[in-house]
């Protein structure tokens, strides 16, 4: 079992203790929280958590996009910086370039700077190169170019949710013209068009694999689900295309399916949308992907981009659909 007994049992405890210490946060991401510690093994840290929710809030307009997505950014920044406070000033400054560069303001642009922020300040990275304002600024104009020619292709499709796919599509320097080869190829191949297959057509076209390549492992992933009974969503699509990228065997997809069933009978995760469910599991199983990618070389993977960014790319999806589901909720009970 991928995720095992004494998993769950970590899982349900980091789970009541977030539930616990912040009452008034939307569940969708209390879990989301959950499931990324569980993911790295670490602890989370309250109240640098409660914090940094005090010290965003201190350094923003009472207006600024930011307090929408304090208390999530604040625990992404917390389990994923030495100096949170510091990275969070600098997602100030990637927020006016962005403004700046034709990026409209909107609820996405905070996860936007925050992908901006992973991409090139990670504690891990080597190339103080990328951290210059004069690289961001070429960056931006290119993925502004970029996802104008998505919302020139697909203008009902595309809006502030791609912001931060069409960061990392330029850093990964891919074109458009990719995308929407691989876009064709996925509805050839039986897919429904739509945002979320425009979604996995990005998420996919970041490696190196060739384009009917990769379209054959999604699609192969997509039969192997409905082989096992599983029914695919097209909130899955994102999900799918990063485990198509980073291996060819069955193996990832069995966890991941696993895992969204286990997570589906575990207390408070039960009432959770199966397809938000099955997000969490391909994060969970991310990490162990990782890890096996970190004994290969590019050319053994393919990935012209690191599996942390892949994982990224997710992540800003997620948070949309996690955004999409809370107001949904919040629609249902109004």
């Amino acid at each position: 079992m991928y995720l095992s007994e004494e998993k769950v049992i970590k899982l349900l405890e980091i789970t009541e203790s977030v539930d616990k210490e912040f009452r008034s946060q939307e569940q969708f991401y209390k879990r989301f929280i959950a499931i990324n510690s569980l993911k790295h093994s670490k602890k989370i840290n309250i109240q640098e958590i409660k914090l940094l929710m005090k010290f965003i809030k201190q350094n923003t307009g009472l207006f600024s996009p930011f307090r929408n997505n304090v208390f999530i950014l604040s625990s992404l920044l917390s389990m994923s910086r030495k100096k949170p406070e510091d990275a969070f000033m600098r997602m100030i400054d990637h927020l006016n370039l962005l403004k700046s560069n034709g990026f409209k303001k909107s609820q996405y642009l905070p996860m936007t700077s925050y992908t901006i922020e992973t991409l090139m300040f990670d504690d891990n990275i080597q190339d103080m190169a990328i951290q210059t304002e004069s690289y961001r600024v070429s960056l931006l104009n290119k993925a502004k170019k970029i996802y104008d020619e998505m919302k020139l292709n697909h203008p009902w499709l595309t809006g502030g949710e791609d912001y931060p796919l069409a960061i990392l599509i330029a850093h990964s320097d891919k074109d458009i013209d990719r995308i929407e080869s691989i876009y064709s190829k996925l509805y050839e191949g039986g897919l429904k068009k739509g945002n979320n297959l425009q979604s996995m057509a990005n998420i996919a076209s970041l490696s190196d694999i060739e384009e009917v390549i990769i379209t054959e492992r999604v699609l192969e992933i997509v039969e192997f689900c409905k082989n096992e009974g599983f029914k695919v969503n097209q909130t899955m699509y994102s999900g799918i295309a990063l485990l198509a990228i980073v291996s060819e065997q069955k193996e990832h997809i069995e966890h991941v399916i696993e895992t969204t069933n286990i997570l589906k009978k575990t207390k408070k995760y039960r009432l959770i949308d199966k397809n938000l469910l099955f997000m969490f599991a391909v994060n969970l199983v991310s990490e162990d992907i990782k890890k096996e990618l970190s004994t290969k070389t590019i050319t053994e993977t393919t990935l012209s981009i690191t599996i942390e960014q892949l994982i990224m790319a997710q992540t800003a999806i997620m948070i949309g659909a996690i955004a999409a589901s809370t107001a949904a909720t919040t629609a249902t009970i109004t």
